[in-house]
Order: structure tokens, then sequence, then C-alpha cells
């Protein structure tokens, strides 16, 4: 009976993680520096404007959710999105 041995490959350690791949390099990147501070810029307006509504009516959501809201229709999503935009909240 032979006994088989682990390949070596599976003992070999897999190759460190690049921990930085979001640093701006000069060297490596085609766009200034003030190009990557607006994309940045924009990106986060954007990501705000965008998803502060979606995470307000979430949350609202929730509470009434865990409130113990009364009826089906009262815990609907629709009818948080209702809520706020007829009465503001």
């Amino acid at each position: 009976m032979t006994s088989s041995s682990p390949s070596s490959s599976s003992l070999t350690p897999p190759p460190p993680e690049d921990l930085e791949w979001e640093e701006w390099d000069a060297a490596t990147s085609p766009l200034s520096f003030a190009h990557h501070c607006l994309a940045g810029s924009f990106a986060g307006v954007v990501e705000h404007t965008l998803l502060y509504p979606l995470d307000t009516v979430k949350t609202c959501w929730q509470s009434q959710v865990l409130g113990g809201c009364s009826g089906v229709e009262a815990c609907a999503i629709n009818e948080t999105v209702k809520k706020f935009s007829v009465g503001g909240g």
C-alpha cells in the first residue's frame, strides 16, 4: 500500500494581499491628484444624494415593524414612502 503525500502546491501559502490598492500613485495613475479628489467628491455627493433617502425610509419602516404596527398595510414600505411624501415623516 502506498501513501500519497500532499502536493507541494497545496502547501505553499497564498500570495500576500495588496492592502494599498486604493492609494493614489502618480507613477501608475493616468489622472492627476486633483482629478482623483474631484472624482471622490463627486462619488460622495452622488452616494449621499441617492442612498440617504432610501436609508431614511428603511429606518422608519424598520421602526414601524419593530414597534408593532397595526395591520399589514401599515407595515408596507409603500405606505412608509406615502407617509414621508405626504406628511414629511
